[in-house]
């Protein structure tokens, strides 16, 4: 297959998972909300952040195993991709095991003498605290398996997994909000039988599907190998201790400073917030997630002019697929809560507004961040990212110090994300020769361009309606046809139409023989 008709149809199919997934996503959240109440919603987000360093290192470990494996892919070696599969599944078993039986008691300890949880629901945290661990070490240990689907580019079939796992956590979400017991641990045991059975079913199909995936235990004890898929997930790890601490540890801060009991709407309201946006990356990560495979593969082949060509496409192609969405909802983000949660904790809004503008400012470059994770050299960039996301946490306490409120700590985001963004910029000129200028003139003055139209657009149809259904649809009708209309203009240069044009046509074409009747 074509490789740009490869992209298209990963990225479509991505794509309209990730509409399905956010759309039941978002429906389930109002019902755990409802369930749960404020106290245990807010709560279930801290107490996960006790286990973030784990979930967050699998998330390293599988995207090292992935940029390796797509690598060996590129260069059509298949003994090597076995290799690389097999040192990558030995470090995903060593290292959760290593980091569990660190974690585990300090997480017992900090739940019962450092985070602010009431006695009544302090045993309940403990079982979900234990469950979360037992569901990050299966996803952990077994993280290749799945990283080999993307390596591989088989994105459609890691859809389907995906819309499994909504469609089953949707149903769960009406359960709970129906159970007259713990909701909270009731929740917390069938998401993980969930994920847990998800992950299972994975593993069989993946070892099924790929000879590389065959597990030989004389190849995991390759140092060479090891080491570098070590020292490469130990640059990524420095830099995404930065992350972690901006996202759990903003939670476990806020936690800190305002009482969960008498003021329940505060780590309420962040959580709201993280789940929106997390919505919104998923759209746009699933354009993401195709390019990925794509330009390491063709770093791997020794194939960089492509490669940045891919490069600029993924920050391009991504900020605008978050502003389609991101736009209309700032503009209407009070309205779209009250019709969503019905009574949204009181901070919501505000705290939603700014970690999506957060957001659409790390897309801008996330394409320089794919290119410099693909050439390898990660040490020197890596350093610089995690220097930045590390200030957010002392930031965002010195400004809940001086008293400017629980929304400040979403200014802490903002900041820090823009830094990153210019210093991701400045690396990929400096390691794979990545132009400036040409992110300039290509993504960022164009999509500068269009937020500004699209947010006038936007505003200039709310000023002679309430906030209702009508103005609603019709913000989003306006921003989207802006996008639309310019994207297409500004965004596409003629190849890149012609390409799409083509493609389409070639998937219209292959939609209308599948259901044309044959004679």
């Amino acid at each position: 297959m074509l490789a740009s008709k490869r992209l298209l149809i990963n990225t479509s199919v991505t794509y309209c998972r990730s509409i399905f997934a956010v759309a039941l996503g978002l429906l389930s959240s109002r019902w755990i909300l409802e369930g749960l109440g404020q106290v245990d919603f807010g709560l279930m987000a801290v107490v996960g952040a006790l286990i973030g360093f784990v979930e967050f290192l699998n998330n390293i470990l599988a995207n090292a195993a992935a940029r390796f494996l797509a690598f060996s892919i590129g260069k059509d070696d298949e003994g090597e991709t076995q290799r690389w599969f097999n040192v990558s599944l030995f470090l995903h078993i060593v290292a959760p095991l290593a980091l569990i039986s660190i974690g585990w008691p300090i997480g017992e300890w900090a739940l019962d003498h450092f985070i602010k949880i009431p006695d009544h629901r302090l045993v309940t945290a403990h079982w979900v605290f234990r469950l979360s661990l037992i569901l990050a070490f299966i996803s952990m240990s077994f993280a290749p398996f799945r990283a080999m689907f993307i390596a591989k580019q088989d994105i459609a079939e890691m859809a389907i997994w995906g819309i499994a796992g909504s469609v089953a956590n949707f149903i769960l979400a009406y359960i709970v909000w129906h159970y007259s017991g713990d909701r909270w641990l009731f929740f917390s045991i069938c998401s993980v039988a969930i994920s847990s059975s998800l992950v299972l079913m994975q593993i069989g199909r993946a070892y099924k599907k790929y000879e590389e995936c065959r597990i030989q235990l004389n190849l995991w004890l390759d140092w060479v190998r090891f080491r570098k898929l070590l020292s490469f997930s130990g640059w990524n790890l420095f830099g995404g201790l930065g992350q972690l601490l901006r996202g759990q540890g903003i939670a476990i801060l806020l936690n800190r400073y305002f009482n969960p009991v008498s003021t329940p709407g505060v780590n309420a309201s962040y959580t709201i917030g993280n789940t929106v946006s997390s919505s919104t990356q998923q759209l746009s990560s699933s354009l993401i997630g195709a390019f990925s495979p794509e330009i390491n593969t063709n770093e791997g082949r020794g194939d960089r002019e492509r490669m940045l060509i891919q490069a600029n496409r993924a920050s391009k192609f991504g900020a605008y697929l978050t502003l389609l969405f991101a736009i209309p909802l700032i503009l209407e983000i009070e309205y779209v809560l009250d019709l969503w949660l019905v009574q949204p904790p009181v901070y919501a809004s505000g705290m939603t507004s700014l970690i999506l503008c957060t957001f659409i400012i790390d897309r801008l470059t996330v394409g320089q961040m794919l290119a410099v994770s693909a050439r390898g050299k990660i040490a020197g960039y890596q350093i610089m990212l995690g220097g930045f996301l590390l200030l957010t946490l002392p930031v965002a306490w010195l400004f809940l110090h001086l008293g400017l409120g629980p929304i400040s700590v979403c200014w802490a985001y903002l900041i820090t994300m823009s830094l990153c963004s210019i210093g991701r910029v400045f690396w990929a000129k400096r390691l794979v020769q990545f132009l400036p200028s040409i992110w300039i003139k290509e993504v960022f003055l164009p999509l500068i361009f269009l937020i500004i139209v699209s947010v006038f657009t936007g505003r200039m149809s709310q000023l002679f309606l309430d906030a209702s259904l009508g103005r609603l649809s019709l913000v989003v009708a306006a921003t989207l046809m802006t996008n639309i209309v310019l994207g297409w203009n500004l965004l596409l240069n003629i190849n890149e139409r012609k390409s799409l044009l083509a493609a389409l046509q070639s998937l219209l074409k292959g939609i209308f023989k599948l259901i044309r009747p044959q004679k």
